[in-house]
């Protein structure tokens, strides 16, 4: 199967290994090693942890050159978009990794090979053994044809890092520890399940379920941010002199975030990500607001307290 890999390689990417043996631990799962525990194999796993990094770097550097404009927080969405489990099993199913992988025969009846945990592993291992085998340079080439266009077509535009907005939605109004615990590991080896917790300030505000500690923290993070926006919020408008001078400060909760008025801004801004789509409901809910900011500045001294 791995010279079989090797040719694929060679025809359809212009790939050739220098050390084989990478190319094979890259593509060997562990229960195919415990099944042949005389062969001294090697599984992907270590190189799987180089890989990681290695496109994180190449990505990183990527868009930063590209969109030079865009701010720090969507370069870091855009690559959370691009770098995650489920852009790596699609790029390795596209690029038929799958057909490759050395599973044991109780994994490959269990249907691991069309696995999304499993394909974005093999994809970054692969990644990890071509860097070792060949340097930065060949993995740039590779990236370029099988993941960089897809930024072209569409792939990532509407994609939103789970944990990246709970922190930007949590710390609007300053800073708020949030930490992520890992509450419980099962499953088999092969096949693990990770439970894991977010708290702001040591509170629990959501848990997830995944087959990574990365992806049940993605999990977590989703299920906080669902939480909160559908929450039933407050909206309070403390109204200053009447001669509407704009001393006061309105902070409105709707269902995607703060509103805020100022006299700094003089207006209404909207502090989420302008991208972010906005539904009918929204929008007549931010008429209302602002409806009722101006009424409340037409009586001397009202404080309002409208419930959504």
């Amino acid at each position: 199967m791995i010279e079989e890999l090797q040719d694929y390689l060679a025809k359809e990417f212009n790939i050739h290994f220098d050390n084989p043996a990478l190319l094979a631990e890259a593509f060997t799962q562990a229960s195919y090693v415990n099944e042949h525990p005389n062969q001294g194999l090697k599984y992907y796993e270590r190189i799987e942890f180089l890989g990681d990094a290695v496109l994180e770097l190449i990505v990183s550097e990527y868009i930063y050159k590209r969109f030079p404009e865009l701010p720090q927080g969507k370069l870091t969405r855009l690559r959370a978009a691009m770098v995650c489990e489920d852009s790596f099993s699609k790029f390795a199913k596209e690029c038929h990794f799958d057909q490759y992988i050395r599973l044991g025969h109780g994994e490959e009846m269990a249907g691991a090979r069309e696995r999304p945990g499993l394909l974005c592993d093999i994809f970054e291992s692969f990644i990890g053994a071509l860097y070792l085998d060949q340097g930065r340079p060949a993995v740039e080439k590779f990236v370029q044809r099988v993941i960089f266009p897809k930024l072209d077509m569409g792939w990532f535009d509407h994609a939103v890092d789970a944990k990246t907005s709970l922190q930007e939605f949590l710390q609007r109004d300053g800073d708020i520890a949030i930490e992520y615990h890992l509450v419980e590991e099962s499953g088999t080896e092969n096949d693990p399940e990770f439970k894991v917790n977010v708290t702001a300030n040591g509170d629990v505000i959501g848990e997830g379920k995944g087959s990574s500690k990365k992806h049940a923290e993605m999990q977590a993070a989703q299920q906080a941010l669902d939480n909160m926006r559908n929450k039933n919020k407050s909206i309070i408008i403390k109204v200053g002199e009447p001669s509407f001078d704009p001393i006061t400060e309105l902070t409105a909760f709707s269902k995607e975030g703060p509103f805020i008025y100022n006299r700094d801004c003089q207006h209404i801004i909207n502090n989420l990500n302008r991208d972010t789509e906005i539904t009918n409901d929204e929008l007549n809910h931010a008429l209302d607001i602002v409806t009722a900011f101006f009424v409340a500045h037409c009586i001397n001294g009202l404080v309002l307290d409208i419930n959504e």
